[in-house]
């Protein structure tokens, strides 16, 4: 089993060009507060991919920050400018490895809408999760699940096993 996470920004400030929006002081806390959930509940990431964008990789910071421990991070412009086909297969290409070596845990952090059309064709059609984000991922959620291998990341093969919302 390969576990998947996907995680939305956090909060980012009004009144700059879209890709270099910062984070306000509720998306750093959001993004640093979601760190020690998700620390606590998977543990260890292999690898990160995340949205070239000011707010994305601020809340990466941000979740390093609040004590999240991940092996290797990649860049991804798909995450920023792609759709969910993009993406989808930045998530099967990154989580086979590359050639490198697979992993075994892949973090992705995004954007809406993409995030949620994401985990609403992988999640289990019957899940909970689904409905959760049915209205959109909110402000640094995330969602972990697990899949039998990457290659088998598609409609429905997502077992989603958490849905974290980070309350500031």
């Amino acid at each position: 089993m390969v576990q998947l996470i996907l995680m939305r920004h956090g909060v980012a400030a009004p009144g700059m060009r879209d890709r270099e929006r910062p984070l306000d002081e509720r998306g750093r806390m959001q993004t640093r507060m979601q760190g020690a959930s998700l620390a606590a509940h998977i543990g260890k990431v292999s690898c990160a991919l995340v949205s070239p964008a000011r707010r994305t990789r601020q809340s990466f910071e941000n979740l390093q920050v609040g004590g999240l421990d991940v092996e290797q991070v990649r860049w991804c412009e798909a995450l920023y400018s792609g759709g969910y086909t993009q993406v989808l297969e930045k998530i099967r290409t990154c989580g086979k490895g590359g050639g490198e070596g697979g992993c075994a845990s892949l973090l992705v952090v995004g954007h809406e809408p993409t995030l949620s059309q994401l985990i609403f064709r992988l999640a289990v059609p019957e899940s909970c999760a689904r409905m959760q984000v049915a209205w959109g991922f909110s402000t640094a959620m995330a969602v972990v699940g697990e899949l039998e291998e990457w290659e088998s990341c598609g409609e429905g093969n997502l077992q989603v096993s958490e849905v974290l919302r980070a309350h500031v």
